[in-house]
């Protein structure tokens, strides 16, 4: 099972900041809880952690109305694929399908999310997957989104 930890004021208010690590046997993300337009903050309770099945948890960030529908669509359609086929689908083929997705709405109706994905398989062990609003997807040890992620970046790379 995966950890799951929220912190309240890791971004700055109005920005959104997601952050993932991996471990030998472990895979966590943290994002902040602040809901907020320009200067504006509506909400600092808003979780932006989304547990797509059991050993799966999507941390988005990015436009309010996409960072809610468009995980609940990717949830949906993943619980779908193992009723219909009988089995989860793997965090490399999760991430491979969300990619997907946003590679095929880039041009058709674009959402400005960005995500972590992080996961666990038997055999494979943890992953953590960096994937942005423009559809790109990498397997990272960490990595971070939004105003926060700069720095770290910078520090776990030192």
């Amino acid at each position: 099972k995966l950890s799951r930890y929220r912190a309240a004021a890791l971004g700055s208010t109005g920005m959104d900041f997601l952050i993932g690590f991996t471990g030998k046997d472990y895979a966590i993300i943290a994002a902040d809880a602040n809901a907020a337009r320009s200067i504006m903050v509506y909400s600092q309770q808003l979780d932006k952690i989304r547990e797509l099945d059991s050993h799966k948890l999507l941390a988005v960030g990015g436009d309010a109305a996409d960072c809610i529908q468009e995980p609940e669509y990717i949830q949906k359609n993943m619980t779908l694929y193992a009723m219909r086929n009988g089995v989860q689908l793997t965090t490399h083929a999760a991430a491979n399908y969300i990619r997907g997705e946003k590679s095929y709405n880039l041009r058709r109706a674009m959402s400005q999310v960005d995500m972590l994905l992080v996961g666990y398989d038997e055999g494979v062990g943890p992953s953590l997957y960096f994937l942005d609003y423009l559809a790109s997807m990498q397997k990272l040890d960490y990595a971070s989104h939004g105003y926060g992620g700069f720095f770290c970046n910078r520090r776990c790379a030192a």
